[in-house]
């Protein structure tokens, strides 16, 4: 889905006309001390995450097996670890593949775990409480703690940009080196965070009116927090108050102009309220920001598809599949392609790709 948050909550959102909770946010408060909670190692023993704190400092990776941007961050921290190790950092990866723990998904990550040579903690977190304690809902999220277990960075998503600075970005917040006046500043949400969180939570359980109220009230606090503007427009959505969810939209991306999560969801709401040409406009510079944001792509292709565009429509969403080549929504949008294109064969056999592994038991 993806590095910015879960693909297939927005591509579903692209094709059955739906809000889902899609921004990528900053839940845990900077300063505050990092929730707790009991994972299983691969292994089935169960054990504290606090209990595996390094010395100096931790990095929790949120991480899955179906994002490309987990992947990278996984690896580049694997890559790290000596350093890391040696300044005291320990390192702990969290799946948040799926809330029900089953023999494929161990399968799958021990085999990761074998075939990369991770040698840091990796750990599954069932029923994904630590996933929802963090606020979390983009993967891949990270957090880096102090030795007193207090947030002191957190980070939603995994750009080519935070490849480079993460972890200097530890080293530095964590006293162990670096100039933390080069670092990217986050403004702490203060006593709003817990309005925040309650008004997503109501709002992920249908309850976008409530959800709404909270969300406003953490914004008379901290309006220029882009994730909450997000939410705010999401949720906006719901209730029926398109104009204010299109200015949400437009604060959320002002507020971060270089996340492209911001400017596809505008555009999903642009593209609902049938502004296609300023629907298009917003996923291509989606992409400008980054050209592997593959939920912008689903957009277009969805724009290209009902433009009977099959060319266009075939170069975003081999670009996007490229990518992510499991992506349920790309390989349904390539479905309807080939279906237009008279090719039921090829279609066929791209339904069968993207459903038939998805009826599995325990999928």
């Amino acid at each position: 889905m993806a590095k910015y948050t879960v693909p297939i909550l927005l591509c579903v959102t692209l094709m059955l006309g739906t809000s889902s909770g899609v921004c990528a946010f900053k839940y845990v408060q900077v300063g505050m001390v990092a929730p707790g909670a009991e994972l299983v190692t691969l292994d089935g023993e169960r054990v504290d995450v606090g209990d595996l704190a390094g010395e100096g400092g931790t990095i929790i990776l949120f991480w899955a097996l179906w994002s490309s941007r987990s992947m990278e961050q996984l690896l580049d921290l694997a890559s790290s670890y000596d350093s890391l190790q040696a300044g005291g950092i320990q390192v702990v990866a969290v799946s948040v593949d799926k809330s029900k723990i089953d023999g494929p998904l161990l399968a799958s990550i021990r085999r990761l775990r074998d075939d990369q040579q991770i040698r840091f903690p990796m750990l599954l977190d069932p029923g994904l409480r630590l996933f929802y304690e963090y606020g979390v809902v983009a993967a891949p999220s990270s957090a880096v703690l102090d030795s007193q277990n207090r947030v002191v960075y957190s980070l939603a998503g995994y750009s080519p940009n935070a490849a480079d600075t993460m972890v200097l970005t530890a080293f530095a917040l964590l006293g162990l080196g670096g100039d933390t006046a080069e670092l990217p500043q986050f403004s702490p949400l203060g006593n709003a965070h817990r309005f925040f969180g309650l008004g997503v939570r109501l709002y992920r359980r249908g309850d976008a009116k409530s959800g709404l109220t909270y969300l406003l009230t953490a914004s008379e606090q901290t309006s220029s927090f882009a994730p909450l503007q997000c939410y705010i427009g999401l949720a906006s959505e719901q209730v029926g108050n398109l104009e204010a969810a299109d200015s949400a939209f437009a604060r959320a991306t002002d507020g971060d102009i270089g996340n492209p999560v911001y400017r596809t969801a505008w555009a999903v709401s642009r593209l609902r309220r049938g502004y296609t040409t300023e629907a298009v406009r917003l996923a291509e510079e989606a992409l400008d920001a980054d050209s592997t944001y593959v939920d912008a792509r689903a957009l277009l292709a969805r724009v290209y598809l009902a433009r009977l565009d099959w060319g266009a429509a075939e170069q975003q969403l081999l670009q996007g599949l490229a990518v992510d080549s499991e992506n349920l929504v790309l390989i349904l949008l390539n479905a309807s392609r080939l279906t237009g294109q008279g090719d039921t064969a090829q279609a066929l056999d791209q339904y069968r790709r993207g459903l038939l592994p998805r009826l599995a038991p325990g999928y």
